[in-house]
């Protein structure tokens, strides 16, 4: 499988899960030595994705310790 094939069969990498993206970053890393537009704009979206996951973390911890810190 390419990742243009990979794209097609799971749609928007806005709406993919981290599965999905671990999926497609060994399928993009196995099958090209040079990437297409597509494969850099989707591993930006990956990139994105985890950036965007640690932030949440983080407010959920901040979150938690400024309840425990009240209570």
């Amino acid at each position: 499988m390419t990742p243009n094939q990979f794209r097609a069969q799971h749609g928007d990498p806005t709406t993919w899960t981290t599965a999905e993206f671990d999926s497609f970053q060994v399928i993009a890393e196995n099958t090209q030595q040079n990437p297409d537009e597509n494969t850099l704009r989707t591993r930006l979206t990956f990139q994105a994705h985890g950036v965007f996951r640690a932030a949440r973390k983080t407010v959920r911890v901040i979150r938690h310790l400024r309840v425990s810190s009240t209570a």
